[in-house]
């Protein structure tokens, strides 16, 4: 099992309308976030995930993500998942 499969092990395919996806574009570009990240982000919101803080954590990304990379804001939101029990450790 790869790590990826680790990390993400339920996947399903979702058909988006077209205006919805672009509008999912155009927050995760706003925010620095892919839109993958983009997407769990607000699946876990919308099933209440706060027992850990993980809406705080989000905010607190979004208020410093001129001042790191990418890749850091998508580790970072992977770490915070994990910890939210969203993603297995």
């Amino acid at each position: 099992m790869s790590k990826e499969d680790e990390e993400f092990p339920a996947t399903y395919s979702v058909r988006l309308p077209t205006m919805m996806r672009k509008q999912l574009d155009e927050n995760a570009r706003q925010h620095g976030r892919s839109l993958h990240a983009e997407i769990l982000l607000r699946l876990s919101a919308s099933l209440g995930d706060s027992k850990s803080g993980f809406s705080e954590t989000i905010n607190d990304l979004d208020k410093n993500s001129e001042y790191i990379t990418r890749a850091e804001v998508e580790a970072m939101i992977r770490e915070a998942l994990k910890d939210a029990g969203v993603l297995e450790k």
